[in-house]
């Protein structure tokens, strides 16, 4: 919801841009119906998107407690299953770059519920393959382009 918010800010500012570019030439040209069409078209879609700004703000009035709620209760839950497991180190992988050393609170920082909900899936499956395989890495695609791995230090 906050991208399309975003584009539409875009394009209100790409419609206020044509109707300031377009009315001089207009102006000049003396093209009247041509400079009224270009103010009326322009200003609807101008006046559209910030009607639905309005009503998508007052969406996210509403929503964005419970989704950092959720979050919130979410964070705890890996911290408490991350608490569960001896030492070890988490290593995170994007796509095209090096491997990258850190701990719980980094790895939960800047992360979305959805990655949040990827990584307590995460935490519980290893534990279930640590007590069935006794491994000491255990690695899960947890979105399009990150790689997460959880590694046991030397006992």
């Amino acid at each position: 919801i906050k991208k399309y918010k975003d584009n539409m800010l875009s394009f209100a500012i790409a419609h206020i841009i044509t109707i300031v570019l377009l009315t001089p030439p207009l102006l000049l040209s003396l093209n009247i119906p041509l400079l009224v069409l270009n103010i009326i078209l322009n200003g609807y879609c101008i006046m559209t998107q910030r009607y639905n700004t309005i009503r998508i703000n007052e969406v996210l009035k509403k929503v964005e407690p419970q989704y950092l709620r959720n979050k919130e209760n979410m964070e705890k839950e890996i911290k408490d299953e991350d608490k569960t497991i001896d030492e070890h180190t988490y290593k995170l992988k994007y796509k095209r770059e090096k491997e990258k050393e850190l701990n719980i609170d980094s790895l939960i920082e800047n992360s979305t519920l959805a990655q949040l909900k990827a990584y307590s899936k995460f935490l519980k499956d290893f534990k279930k393959e640590q007590l069935v395989w006794d491994k000491t890495t255990y690695s899960r695609r947890i979105s399009t382009n990150k790689i997460l791995t959880i590694e046991m230090k030397d006992r």
